[in-house]
């Protein structure tokens, strides 16, 4: 049984671990952003669906990324215990943590996507 897509937007992860696979000169703007952010941002989609937010890469981003598959995560709905939006240029970024871990990434009308993370969680409670 395939699970309901409650809500789905165009997203980036930052990952820490994240190794794009570029040649110089690029790998020197790449190495300048994963500084400045702390990691490397990763494009695909985030979808929230009745039992959990995940987040999959898109196919040009798992061929430029060393382990581009593994690039991508899921998280219950039920663990989730924190799901904050700060602002930034452009899109804005959500950091969501489960108690062990924060995954972040940003998004459009991210509010809405948060709103309906927590309207989840009040029917799965």
């Amino acid at each position: 049984m395939s699970e309901t897509i409650i809500e789905e937007r165009m997203a980036n992860s930052l990952f820490v671990s994240a190794e794009a696979r570029v040649p110089f000169p690029a790998n020197i703007v790449v190495w300048l952003f994963h500084v400045a952010f702390g990691g490397t941002w990763v494009g695909g989609r985030v979808r929230l669906t009745s039992d959990s937010v995940m987040f999959e890469p898109n196919d040009a981003n798992v061929i430029l990324h060393r382990g581009g598959q593994s690039l991508r995560w899921s998280v219950p709905v039920s663990s989730i215990k924190t799901a904050e939006r700060r602002k930034s240029i452009g899109m804005q970024i959500v950091d969501m943590t489960d108690g062990e871990r924060t995954y972040t990434f940003r998004c459009y009308k991210a509010d809405a996507f948060i709103e309906a993370i927590r309207q989840q969680q009040t029917v799965l409670a």
